[in-house]
């Protein structure tokens, strides 16, 4: 009975399916029924789920002149149409997915390998404008994805269609989830909300376990000198809008890295004779190059990021229980020889997305 049933917030699930076309959600029952089948992948978050957040509903509430000194009912108008929809996410990235959270925030992939561990490189550099969401089967295509929150209620699931990532931190801090990276950010959607959907994606769809940990990074460096580093991260935000409405009211596209795409982060090191003078690269202007690892470069699971980061402060920490660190911010900034931001990931995955 409905006044005696009780639900937990962890039987709530997270999936997301690659779109074929603008518009069109993955629905086809069959592709949601095993996992990895038509690129359906469930994501492990860090603990509940958020909802789809719907402050970005149109909704007008004004007294008109109708004869009385309160509102009518028909004084509140509320509409999708014209609408953006967005979810909130907090999760462990695995080798099966970091490529596509990666692709959904900076929808720019220079390159893909057609065989053996498939790598797959992203960039955000001089070259980078937007992709044409109209045509997803090729180069300048992006990638789409149709979110669905797995509600524990049948039918009553939320689902974003032809949704971007609008903005992603990856972490890194052996203090937090077991040392594992955590990504978090904004699924994006200028589509109509299905508030009650009824997909029922197999319970045979699993997270994956292949985790990316802070203790088995294999590079940490500044400017190709190995440093200690305790903790980092990086941001992206594309900064995306919904551009136009077709005949119910729904996006006709995005705009993304208008006016620019913003880079940021933060790294804390160890303070020693090797990190010392990085005050001077703040104070200098200077940019340099920062490279994270983890596994080895053609090796199935490989992970790397390398950011050009121009300093924008520099704090010399003398409290630490482990010793002296220094904690710096950064932006990141393309000089030509190296990008704004490029990550390399191999995970025997064919995604076919170029």
């Amino acid at each position: 009975m409905a006044l005696t049933t009780v639900h937990s917030g962890k039987q709530a699930r997270l999936f997301i399916a690659q779109q074929t076309a603008i518009g069109t959600a993955v629905s086809d029952a069959v592709a949601w029924a095993t996992g990895n089948t038509d690129g359906v992948i469930t994501l492990q978050p860090t603990g509940d789920l958020s909802p789809a957040d719907l402050g970005g509903v149109v909704r007008n509430s004004e007294i008109r002149a109708h004869g009385q000194r309160v509102k009518k009912h028909t004084d509140v108008f509320v509409s999708q149409e014209g609408s953006i929809t967005t979810m909130p996410f907090e999760v462990l990235p695995t080798r099966h997915d970091i490529d596509w959270l990666v692709y959904g925030v900076m929808q720019d992939i220079e390159s893909e390998a057609a065989s053996g561990t498939f790598a797959k490189i992203f960039t955000i550099d001089r070259d980078t404008t937007q992709p044409d969401f109209g045509a997803l089967s090729d180069l300048t295509g992006g990638l789409l994805m149709t979110v669905t929150l797995d509600d524990p209620i049948a039918s009553e699931n939320d689902q974003l269609k032809s949704a971007i990532i609008s903005e992603l931190t990856l972490s890194s801090d052996p203090g937090n989830y077991g040392g594992r990276l955590v990504a978090s950010g904004t699924f994006f959607s200028g589509f109509a909300l299905d508030h009650d959907n009824n997909l029922a994606p197999a319970t045979t769809i699993l997270p994956d376990t292949d985790y990316f940990n802070h203790s088995n990074l294999t590079t940490k460096s500044i400017a190709g000198t190995a440093v200690v580093v305790n903790s980092w991260s990086i941001t992206v935000n594309n900064n995306a809008q919904r551009v136009g409405s077709d005949a119910t009211g729904d996006a006709q596209s995005y705009a993304i890295g208008i006016p620019e795409y913003s880079i940021t982060g933060e790294f804390a090191i160890k303070y020693d004779s090797v990190t010392k003078d990085q005050v001077n690269a703040f104070l200098a202007g200077d940019d340099v190059l920062l490279k994270f690892e983890y596994g080895s470069a053609t090796a199935d699971g490989s992970l790397v990021v390398e950011c050009n980061a121009a300093y924008t402060g520099h704090v010399k920490e003398f409290g630490g229980d482990a010793g002296m660190f220094l904690t710096i911010p950064f932006e990141a900034v393309d000089d030509v020889t190296n990008d704004a931001l490029k990550i390399s990931i191999e995970n025997g995955q064919d995604r076919a997305w170029i």
